[in-house]
């Protein structure tokens, strides 16, 4: 993944499927949660936006939520709540939103969230 340009575009490509539930565990069985996991590790703050914005997407699901905590990026997201300069907000936002999605109806990911 040399290029920001090609890592954002491979990012909006999984959203497009993160967005429909009838396709999401192909795109987790397509490597997507181990390449979201690096991405919200990224030094770029839109990259980590768009990730973010992905999780939040397949956490709607519960056996995607799963693979996500298993995943470890529970950690990723509490960091970019921390986030400041330029486009805080938003990763502070996106971060807040694949968390929320993340903890719904779960007991033991909002522990480990807190």
């Amino acid at each position: 993944y040399d290029s920001l340009q090609v890592q954002l575009d491979a990012t909006a490509a999984i959203e497009s499927l993160a967005l429909m539930p009838d396709v999401q565990a192909e795109a987790i069985q397509s490597g997507a949660i181990p390449y979201l996991q690096s991405s919200l590790a990224s030094a770029s703050s839109p990259l980590r936006c768009a990730s973010a914005a992905v999780v939040k997407a397949l956490a709607s699901s519960s056996e995607s939520r799963q693979a996500l905590v298993s995943a470890g990026t529970i950690p990723h997201l509490v960091s970019m709540l921390r986030a400041d300069g330029a486009g805080a907000q938003e990763e502070q936002t996106q971060a807040s939103g694949a968390l929320q999605n993340i903890a719904f109806d779960q007991p033991a990911h909002k522990i480990a969230i807190s």
